[in-house]
């Protein structure tokens, strides 16, 4: 069990405000599973989940 909630570790990647294609790679060790993964846009709260695109923006999501 995780008693501070999931545990997150991403490859060090570089990306800036206005990059159109950003790659990032994670890994979330969580119990129980993770049920729902959204990425926050911008300062309004706007969120992308997979399968959504969002004034250009999307995400794939790749479970192993």
């Amino acid at each position: 069990m995780f008693a501070d909630g999931p545990r997150i570790n991403c490859t060090k990647r570089t990306g800036q405000v206005g990059d159109k294609n950003v790659n990032l790679k994670c890994e979330i060790d969580a119990n129980p599973r993770v049920i729902a993964l959204f990425w926050v846009l911008d300062q309004n709260g706007t969120t992308l989940a997979e399968g959504e695109v969002i004034d250009e923006a999307w995400t794939l999501v790749m479970v192993s």
